[in-house]
């Protein structure tokens, strides 16, 4: 029995978009279930758009919050409570697809029973949908090689290999995956504003394998209001970027110490020494911030546990903060 997939659309202000976005979705070779587009009370006109193809559309199912909600992930985690398919593709509302995309990824959850997610490379698109590269580059450092062709690697080798280095699935426009998964997880983390997805994708996968198709089709789109643009425009040097990865992998510990699960010995390590840098980075956000005990705390732990790391030191002594 073929699985059944439900598409959310978690939209805000993305309007110039949204129709290539819809267009996109009910253009798939593979037709899904059904189709669940929420709005976060924008401010211009997207209500309009959504409530068009609603009407034409009977798989489409609008839902329009009353209150902003503050968090794209609560939004997901809203969206896949409302899903009744087995699969989950969040297409975010500024990105598009190749009409195979899932025909392709699908195929991987009916060849392996124990593929959680399955995600394909992208293409990187400007604001007027102009192909001007792509993200391969973004792995090539920790394999030059592997991401040229298809795989399917266990969960915990992949997190072990790749994922608690950084997030390799860059996009969530690129990926599907089982809902039971996501579920058995407890959901997104609504208090990650940046790296959220970072950390489902880690908890999905200590509950199976993960399936990658090398051929280019998601069209993540960068533009001036894109999540990751605007993260980077905020110039508040006094705040900490969670993007480093901080908060995220305290977030995986909890995680994994509340499921009583183990990563790997070799991840547990290597996600430990991020963990420390990160720690260092933020002692000098606080010390930048005027929050001199906590500051010097941070950097003080980093700098002589577990190994000496006296740099963070002379950063502090300096004002060497980024």
């Amino acid at each position: 029995m073929t699985a059944t997939i439900s598409v959310i659309i978690p939209n805000y202000n993305h309007a110039a978009y949204l129709q290539q976005r819809i267009e996109s979705v009910i253009k798939q070779t593979l037709q899904p279930f059904e189709i669940i587009i929420l709005d976060d009370c924008s401010t211009d006109n997207s209500v309009e758009i959504i409530q068009s193809y609603a009407s034409v559309y009977p798989t489409i199912q609008f839902i329009k919050n009353d209150i902003n909600s503050g968090s794209t992930f609560a939004q997901w985690n809203k969206g896949v409570a409302l899903a009744s398919g087995d699969l989950i593709w969040i297409a975010e509302s500024d990105d598009t697809a190749e009409n195979n995309f899932l025909e392709t990824l699908l195929s991987n959850f009916e060849k392996d029973a124990k593929v959680v997610l399955a995600y394909c490379q992208s293409k990187r698109i400007d604001a007027g949908g102009e192909v001007t590269g792509n993200w391969k580059n973004f792995t090539d450092d920790l394999d030059n090689d592997l991401f040229k062709n298809d795989f399917v690697w266990n969960g915990q080798d992949y997190i072990e290999s790749f994922l608690i280095h950084r997030n390799t699935i860059p996009n969530a426009s690129a990926v599907v995956f089982k809902k039971a998964a996501y579920s058995q997880t407890g959901g997104a983390n609504n208090f990650l504003k940046n790296v959220g997805d970072w950390l489902i994708w880690l908890q999905i996968l200590t509950e199976g394998n993960i399936a990658y198709s090398s051929q280019l089709l998601n069209n993540f789109r960068y533009h001036s209001e894109s999540v990751i643009a605007k993260s980077i425009k905020n110039v508040d040097k006094t705040v900490f970027k969670d993007w480093y990865g901080y908060d995220m992998r305290c977030a995986l510990i909890q995680y994994l110490r509340s499921k009583k699960m183990k990563l790997s010995k070799k991840a547990q390590i290597i996600n430990n020494r991020y963990l420390s840098i990160d720690r260092g980075n933020l002692g000098l956000y606080k010390l930048k911030n005027g929050n001199f005990f906590q500051g010097w705390k941070l950097v003080l732990q980093t700098s002589f546990f577990p190994i000496l790391q006296s740099g963070f030191i002379k950063k502090a002594i300096f004002n060497k903060i980024k």
